[in-house]
């Protein structure tokens, strides 16, 4: 859960119709309307049953998103993991908004940015993500310690076989192993 602090940073003041200028497809309140469902479905963490068909398919036109492919693929692509949530504000805080806002909705880009900014949610995804990072990594670890015991030496390095081994085994087609370097390849020669 975000901190209250982050919640009201983001969601007041609400954006109203004057901030934004109106487009042949939208109005001013269209523009307003749309801010702050995007605010409101930040700061409640992206649930899914906030990700409309409306606020999906304005979404994917804005900050240089694409629809991947509809609703779901876009929120699955965004929204299911910290990491993805992460990505999502990472690349609509970098778009560069282009475009005249009589045409465009580069008005509130522009604002919803400033907003994300000021609240630094991006601070707070980026801490939850790492969190989970860690829990996945550590719970990794304790499945790998009880598998192989947890002070287990690490496994010899050296390689399975060797090419002496392969060379010994005419006839054979030759399993060369991975670490070969320059001098060791077999040579061969396309003259007859």
């Amino acid at each position: 859960m975000l901190p209250a602090a982050t919640v009201r940073a983001l969601t007041i003041p609400a954006f109203t119709a004057a901030e934004f200028m109106p487009t042949q497809g939208a109005t001013a309140e269209d523009k307003a309307k749309f801010a702050n469902a995007l605010m409101k479905f930040i700061a409640a963490e992206f649930p899914r049953q906030s990700f409309t068909q409306p606020l999906y398919r304005r979404r994917s036109n804005t900050f240089g998103h694409i629809a991947h492919g509809n609703l779901a693929g876009f929120y699955g692509a965004f929204f299911e993991r910290d990491f993805d949530k992460v990505a999502f504000l990472e690349q609509t805080l970098s778009w560069p908004h282009f475009g005249d806002a009589t045409f465009t909705f580069s008005d509130v880009e522009q604002a919803v940015k400033r907003r994300l900014r000021a609240s630094k949610v991006i601070d707070i995804f980026r801490m939850l993500e790492a969190d989970a990072t860690r829990r996945r990594e550590l719970a990794t670890l304790a499945r790998l310690q009880e598998k192989y015991g947890p002070r287990t030496p690490p496994p010899d390095p050296a390689p399975i076989c060797s090419l002496d081994a392969i060379r010994d085994r005419p006839g054979q087609q030759p399993v060369l192993p991975l670490d070969l370097t320059a001098d060791d390849r077999p040579r061969r020669s396309f003259h007859a």
